[in-house]
């Protein structure tokens, strides 16, 4: 029991030790607002999609998932061709937060970026946070 504690722990600080890459401020994407990154990371943490999301999520070989709050949009790309992997409630809620912690313009926008963060099975995932109109292309 406490070694599954200790890598559930060592797993949390793996993903949360990644920078995010953010896009670049001089790039012509538009800005999001930074309030609905928040609210998009407070409804992943407390589960607030109808119907409710089941945790941890998999993610299919080759595919990406998507969520959205007002002109939030994050994805998350596994890019392997034939594996899936999961992902916890907490680790994606905290990769949100840190690209919207790292990406914020200081006047309530941000142009968002995305973060490298490593699945169950120890394959990166892709997420990525950006304005909606843009769908999951980065």
């Amino acid at each position: 029991m406490r070694s599954s504690v200790y890598a559930a722990a060592f797993f949390s600080l793996v993903t949360l030790g990644f920078a995010a890459e953010c896009h670049p401020k001089v790039d012509p994407i538009p800005t999001f607002s930074l309030s609905d990154g928040r609210n998009l990371q407070n409804d992943v943490h407390g589960n607030q999609f109808q119907p409710p999301l089941e945790f941890p999520l998999t993610i299919d070989p080759a595919h990406t998932a998507s969520f959205s709050v007002g002109s939030a949009i994050a994805c998350i790309e596994n890019a392997y061709s034939y594996e899936s992997t999961r992902i916890g409630q907490t680790d994606l809620a905290n990769a949100i937060q840190n690209i919207m912690d790292e990406c914020d313009n200081g006047d309530g926008t941000t142009k968002g970026g995305k973060v490298d963060i490593i699945g169950d099975n120890g394959l990166p995932l892709e997420v990525l946070i950006q304005d909606r109109s843009l769908g999951c292309e980065n």
